[in-house]
């Protein structure tokens, strides 16, 4: 009888620390983040951004930077892809995998190369979490670099969804 209960306090005690010290998306969002002269610590850029403008046609794209980084394609396509990114210097370079889309087409792979926008959200407010205090970056202006011969490198405006 005593060994059981020991066995289940044991027990108990390796699930609550498998709760409390896994990785969370809390603590993926610290990773996420990028230099701006806003905020010299760092800002957040982990979460979605939704193109300004259409793409090569009437197709607007969306990329998430989380933990397993994903794009869409809507309008002309309906695609979904994955994506990585890395952060060096300010600049987020972004890596869009090839995507099969409906219809019998693909969204071919391109390079996406970011710089955050002034207007952080939440500088400097102060909020009751246990995670460092950092602003969200609300903009990112882009340049896509799409492989596909003849076509030309576009600029757009992406906005936090």
């Amino acid at each position: 009888m005593f060994m059981s209960k020991h066995v289940r306090l044991i027990a108990s005690a390796a699930a609550l620390s498998v709760f409390f010290f896994s990785p969370s998306s809390a603590q993926q969002e610290v990773e996420t983040r990028v230099i701006v002269p806003e905020s010299p610590g760092g800002a957040n850029f982990g979460g979605c951004y939704r193109a300004d403008r259409d793409l090569f046609g009437p197709h607007r794209l969306t990329m998430c930077f989380e933990r397993r980084g994903t794009y869409t394609i809507r309008g002309g396509a309906r695609c979904d892809g994955r994506l990585n990114w890395r952060v060096s210097r300010g600049d987020i370079t972004v890596e869009l995998h090839r995507a099969s889309c409906r219809g019998g087409v693909a969204w071919e792979r391109a390079t996406v190369t970011c710089r955050p926008r002034g207007g952080l959200i939440g500088a400097g407010v102060r909020e009751r979490v246990i995670v460092p205090n950092l602003p969200r970056v609300r903009t990112l202006d882009c340049t896509y670099r799409p492989t596909v011969r003849g076509h030309r490198n576009t600029t757009f405006r992406a906005n936090r969804v």
